[in-house]
């Protein structure tokens, strides 16, 4: 959305525009959010089930869970449809010749940008709120481990060294809380992989995600 927003009011050409949106929403939505949905839908929701049903204590909480977690996964179907909007809308503007309709489809891009934020914003708030606290009282950390140890191998080495990238520079722009989620993360990523951050930024994260800043 800020991307959107900064190129709508630069002097770039078009086709400087549509470049720079279309390869910004490929690593945004073809890649964050497409693992984050084939992670959650095959493997985390189907764990979290399990374990939250397994674990509750009475029938009445197993269902409240329950709730909770098909809530969250409607709003990831409404968020997945939307990011394939903004894909197309994305492509629109990189292959038309037409710069009103180019521009009407970047302005379209920023204002569904937006709306996938807010949604995104909202699925977080709920899975820190309400999911990860039950896991953290009800889950050994043995299970927890094995699910993280998983979710990496499903990803592969590329996808999982990026997604790390991400995941150390969205922690460490936290405010608020950031600190206690940063003892976090030293706590639960090894020491090595912690250490081989700034090589996969360069080497991994920045040609694919540099497009990204400002």
């Amino acid at each position: 959305e800020q991307l959107t927003n900064h190129l709508l009011r630069s002097s770039s050409s078009k086709d400087d525009i549509g470049q720079k949106i279309d390869k910004a929403s490929y690593h945004v939505i073809d890649f964050n959010m497409k693992d984050l949905d084939t992670i959650e839908r095959n493997i985390f929701f189907p764990w979290l089930r399990e374990k939250l049903t397994q674990y509750a204590s009475d029938d009445e909480v197993s269902d409240a869970f329950a709730t909770v977690l098909d809530e969250i996964e409607k709003d990831r179907e409404l968020l997945s449809k939307l990011g394939k909007t903004v894909r197309d809308q994305c492509k629109m503007a990189v292959s038309t010749e037409n710069p009103v309709e180019a521009k009407e489809s970047v302005t379209n891009i920023a204002q569904m940008s937006a709306a996938l934020t807010t949604r995104a914003r909202s699925i977080f708030d709920r899975i820190e709120r309400l999911v990860v606290p039950a896991v953290a009282l009800l889950v050994s950390e043995k299970e927890q481990k094995y699910i993280d140890n998983k979710i990496l191998l499903k990803l592969g080495l590329f996808q999982s060294r990026v997604h790390l990238v991400g995941m150390y520079e969205a922690v460490w722009e936290l405010e608020g809380d950031g600190r206690k989620e940063r003892e976090l993360f030293r706590k639960m990523i090894p020491y090595i992989p912690q250490k081989m951050i700034p090589r996969w930024r360069r080497s991994l994260y920045e040609p694919q995600a540099g497009v990204l800043n400002i």
